[in-house]
């Protein structure tokens, strides 16, 4: 998990992969706007899941957690791929989970944040794919030219997407999806 948090801002991309994942991915949307764990939050990147078990083995069966920055125009294996190797360079890194957040991250300010560990997930597709493209770890998780191509293929979609007003790119997701 602390994987996934860590690099999640450089991953997004791939698992948030349309111009309009960024409409989802912003505050008060039940959606990831940040590299937060949060207990029953639905706006964590990973929530850790309630429970309903009175007892400590019960509620240790219950026990899941839910990555929320996702969407379904993300291909759900290069999605689960991603997840896997973002856990298992954390485990190679041996990160350590943060606590959970429990408050509304969008009313603090960028040094609590930044005190905590937390920070804002790319706004934009654009922003998403600049952060892949600078970041060597995420890239070595994929075969050579993998990310490029991704990049490139990206790129082209954002240019012709390019000057339409945001019903008609939503309506061209719509034809498409």
């Amino acid at each position: 998990m602390a994987g996934i948090l860590k690099y999640v801002g450089s991953f997004v991309a791939l698992v948030a992969p349309s111009v309009i994942s960024y409409a989802r991915l912003t505050p008060h949307r039940w959606s990831a706007a940040f590299n937060n764990l949060g207990f029953r939050d639905r706006e964590a990147a990973v929530r850790i899941c309630p429970v309903s078990a009175k007892d400590e083995a019960g509620k240790a069966r219950q026990l899941h957690f839910e990555f929320r920055a996702a969407d379904a125009a993300a291909d759900p294996h290069l999605l689960l791929a991603t997840l896997v190797r973002a856990g298992l360079q954390g485990i190679r890194e041996g990160l350590r989970p943060p606590a959970p957040s429990q408050d509304d991250l969008s009313q603090l300010s960028a040094e609590v944040l930044a005190e905590r560990g937390i920070a804002r997930l790319p706004t934009t597709l654009e922003e998403a794919l600049a952060a892949l493209d600078r970041d060597a770890t995420v890239r070595s998780w994929f075969p050579a030219g993998f990310v490029d191509i991704y990049l490139a293929h990206k790129r082209g979609e954002i240019a012709h997407l390019a000057g339409k007003s945001e019903a008609a790119v939503f309506d061209a997701y719509a034809g498409a999806y």
